[in-house]
Protein backbone atom coordinates (compact mmCIF):
# COMPACT_ATOMS: atom_id res chain seq x y z
CA UNK A 1 0.00 0.00 0.00
CA UNK A 2 1.00 3.40 -1.03
CA UNK A 3 -0.09 6.25 1.50
CA UNK A 4 0.50 9.56 0.36
CA UNK A 5 -0.36 12.88 1.93
CA UNK A 6 -0.97 15.39 -0.63
CA UNK A 7 -1.08 19.51 0.39
CA UNK A 8 -1.18 22.96 -0.67
CA UNK A 9 -2.20 26.42 0.07
CA UNK A 10 -6.48 27.67 -0.26
CA UNK A 11 -6.93 27.78 -4.13
CA UNK A 12 -3.60 25.85 -5.35
CA UNK A 13 -5.50 22.93 -7.34
CA UNK A 14 -5.50 19.67 -4.53
CA UNK A 15 -8.56 19.35 -5.69
CA UNK A 16 -8.37 19.34 -9.01
CA UNK A 17 -4.90 17.10 -8.22
CA UNK A 18 -6.70 14.67 -6.57
CA UNK A 19 -9.70 14.11 -9.28
CA UNK A 20 -6.79 13.32 -11.55
CA UNK A 21 -5.45 10.96 -9.24
CA UNK A 22 -8.73 9.36 -8.48
CA UNK A 23 -8.84 9.04 -12.85
CA UNK A 24 -5.99 6.74 -12.36
CA UNK A 25 -6.95 4.82 -9.95
CA UNK A 26 -6.02 6.59 -6.38
CA UNK A 27 -8.28 5.97 -3.63
CA UNK A 28 -9.19 9.13 -1.83
CA UNK A 29 -9.63 10.94 1.14
CA UNK A 30 -10.52 14.95 1.49
CA UNK A 31 -10.10 16.42 4.87
CA UNK A 32 -12.46 18.76 3.52
CA UNK A 33 -14.97 16.75 2.72
CA UNK A 34 -15.17 14.69 5.95
CA UNK A 35 -15.50 18.15 7.66
CA UNK A 36 -18.49 19.12 5.42
CA UNK A 37 -19.80 15.86 6.64
CA UNK A 38 -19.47 16.15 10.14
CA UNK A 39 -21.11 20.08 10.14
CA UNK A 40 -24.29 18.12 8.24
CA UNK A 41 -24.83 15.33 10.82
CA UNK A 42 -26.60 17.37 13.83
CA UNK A 43 -26.22 14.17 16.11
CA UNK A 44 -22.24 13.96 15.41
CA UNK A 45 -20.28 15.10 18.51
CA UNK A 46 -18.24 17.43 16.42
CA UNK A 47 -21.65 18.96 15.53
CA UNK A 48 -22.50 19.62 18.92
CA UNK A 49 -19.07 20.43 20.06
CA UNK A 50 -19.44 23.72 17.04
CA UNK A 51 -23.04 24.44 18.10
CA UNK A 52 -21.93 24.90 21.59
CA UNK A 53 -18.90 27.19 20.75
CA UNK A 54 -20.27 28.90 18.06
CA UNK A 55 -24.03 28.83 18.46
CA UNK A 56 -24.97 31.46 15.87
CA UNK A 57 -22.96 29.39 12.89
CA UNK A 58 -26.11 26.97 12.93
CA UNK A 59 -28.18 27.49 10.09
CA UNK A 60 -31.35 25.08 9.81
CA UNK A 61 -29.96 21.46 10.81
CA UNK A 62 -26.69 22.04 9.47
CA UNK A 63 -23.27 24.05 10.65
CA UNK A 64 -22.80 26.34 7.78
CA UNK A 65 -19.62 27.13 6.84
CA UNK A 66 -19.99 30.37 5.69
CA UNK A 67 -21.44 31.80 8.59
CA UNK A 68 -18.20 30.14 10.08
CA UNK A 69 -16.01 31.37 8.01
CA UNK A 70 -17.00 34.74 8.61
CA UNK A 71 -16.60 34.09 12.66
CA UNK A 72 -13.83 32.40 12.79
CA UNK A 73 -10.93 34.27 10.41
CA UNK A 74 -12.28 37.83 12.39
CA UNK A 75 -12.11 36.05 15.54
CA UNK A 76 -8.74 33.71 16.19
CA UNK A 77 -9.33 32.62 19.32
CA UNK A 78 -13.07 31.30 18.11
CA UNK A 79 -10.65 29.68 15.20
CA UNK A 80 -8.97 28.08 17.45
CA UNK A 81 -11.47 26.88 19.47
CA UNK A 82 -13.01 25.71 16.15
CA UNK A 83 -9.84 23.85 15.09
CA UNK A 84 -9.24 21.56 19.19
CA UNK A 85 -12.78 20.41 17.54
CA UNK A 86 -12.43 19.67 14.18
CA UNK A 87 -8.35 18.44 14.12
CA UNK A 88 -8.61 15.45 16.38
CA UNK A 89 -11.96 13.99 14.42
CA UNK A 90 -10.45 14.62 10.98
CA UNK A 91 -7.39 12.72 12.08
CA UNK A 92 -9.14 9.68 13.95
CA UNK A 93 -11.42 9.57 10.51
CA UNK A 94 -7.90 9.56 8.56
CA UNK A 95 -6.30 7.19 10.40
CA UNK A 96 -9.26 4.53 10.68
CA UNK A 97 -9.72 5.18 6.73
CA UNK A 98 -5.81 4.45 5.60
CA UNK A 99 -6.16 1.27 8.04
CA UNK A 100 -9.51 -0.18 6.35
CA UNK A 101 -7.93 -0.06 3.00
CA UNK A 102 -6.00 -3.02 1.09
CA UNK A 103 -2.54 -3.91 0.68
CA UNK A 104 -2.90 -3.36 -3.21
CA UNK A 105 -4.59 0.35 -2.76
CA UNK A 106 -3.07 3.86 -3.54
CA UNK A 107 -4.16 5.91 -1.01
CA UNK A 108 -4.07 9.55 -1.14
CA UNK A 109 -5.64 12.22 1.51
CA UNK A 110 -5.93 15.79 0.63
CA UNK A 111 -5.17 17.54 4.06
CA UNK A 112 -4.51 21.42 3.87
CA UNK A 113 -2.96 21.30 7.05
CA UNK A 114 -0.65 18.19 6.87
CA UNK A 115 2.19 19.79 8.11
CA UNK A 116 0.96 21.97 10.68
CA UNK A 117 -0.57 18.90 12.02
CA UNK A 118 2.67 17.09 11.72
CA UNK A 119 0.54 14.22 10.30
CA UNK A 120 3.40 13.37 7.36
CA UNK A 121 4.49 10.44 9.24
CA UNK A 122 1.18 8.71 8.74
CA UNK A 123 2.31 8.65 5.27
CA UNK A 124 5.26 6.94 2.66
CA UNK A 125 5.53 10.48 0.86
CA UNK A 126 4.46 13.43 0.88
CA UNK A 127 3.57 15.89 -1.85
CA UNK A 128 3.11 20.28 -2.29
CA UNK A 129 0.87 21.56 -4.76
CA UNK A 130 2.64 25.21 -5.55
CA UNK A 131 1.56 27.96 -6.76
CA UNK A 132 3.22 31.21 -7.50
CA UNK A 133 2.37 33.90 -5.37
CA UNK A 134 0.80 36.55 -7.51
CA UNK A 135 -1.13 33.31 -9.57
CA UNK A 136 -2.42 32.69 -6.39
CA UNK A 137 -3.76 36.17 -5.67
CA UNK A 138 -5.97 36.05 -8.67
CA UNK A 139 -7.54 32.79 -8.33
CA UNK A 140 -8.45 33.17 -4.57
CA UNK A 141 -9.27 37.09 -5.79
CA UNK A 142 -11.90 35.32 -8.56
CA UNK A 143 -13.31 32.02 -6.83
CA UNK A 144 -13.54 33.66 -3.14
CA UNK A 145 -13.74 38.01 -3.48
CA UNK A 146 -10.72 38.08 -1.40
CA UNK A 147 -9.06 41.30 -0.93
CA UNK A 148 -5.10 41.44 -0.66
CA UNK A 149 -5.97 41.93 2.48
CA UNK A 150 -7.81 39.24 3.24
CA UNK A 151 -5.61 36.81 1.53
CA UNK A 152 -2.79 38.07 3.35
CA UNK A 153 -4.85 36.92 6.60
CA UNK A 154 -5.69 33.62 5.67
CA UNK A 155 -2.02 32.51 4.65
CA UNK A 156 -0.57 34.02 7.48
CA UNK A 157 -2.07 31.08 9.48
CA UNK A 158 -0.61 28.56 8.02
CA UNK A 159 3.44 27.41 8.05
CA UNK A 160 4.97 29.18 5.05
CA UNK A 161 5.26 27.27 1.91
CA UNK A 162 8.97 27.42 1.38
CA UNK A 163 8.91 25.18 5.20
CA UNK A 164 6.50 23.07 3.47
CA UNK A 165 8.66 22.57 0.64
CA UNK A 166 11.70 20.99 2.41
CA UNK A 167 9.26 18.71 4.11
CA UNK A 168 7.26 17.21 1.14
CA UNK A 169 8.83 14.43 -1.12
CA UNK A 170 7.75 15.51 -4.76
CA UNK A 171 6.80 19.25 -5.18
CA UNK A 172 3.62 19.70 -8.11
CA UNK A 173 3.97 23.34 -9.96
CA UNK A 174 0.50 24.87 -10.45
CA UNK A 175 1.26 28.25 -12.36
CA UNK A 176 1.08 26.88 -15.89
CA UNK A 177 -2.40 25.51 -16.41
CA UNK A 178 -4.27 22.30 -16.90
CA UNK A 179 -2.57 20.19 -19.62
CA UNK A 180 0.85 21.13 -17.73
CA UNK A 181 -0.80 20.08 -14.59
CA UNK A 182 -1.86 16.62 -15.97
CA UNK A 183 1.69 15.95 -17.35
CA UNK A 184 3.35 16.54 -13.70
CA UNK A 185 0.44 14.24 -11.92
CA UNK A 186 1.21 11.57 -14.61
CA UNK A 187 4.68 11.54 -14.03
CA UNK A 188 3.62 11.55 -9.75
CA UNK A 189 1.63 8.49 -10.76
CA UNK A 190 4.86 6.78 -12.17
CA UNK A 191 6.46 7.67 -8.90
CA UNK A 192 3.88 6.71 -6.30
CA UNK A 193 3.58 3.41 -7.89
CA UNK A 194 7.19 2.20 -7.44
CA UNK A 195 7.17 2.86 -3.94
Amino acid sequence: MAKIGLTGRIGSGKTTVMKMLVKMGAKAFDADRQVHQFYRDSSHPVYKKVKKIIPEAEQGSEISREKLKKIVFKKNHKLRQLERVVHPAVIKALKEWLSAKKKEDVCVAELPLLFELKLENLFDKTVLLRVKEEILAKRLEKKYGFSDSEIRQRLSLYLPVEEKEKKSSFVLNNNSGLKNLEKEVSVLWQRINKI
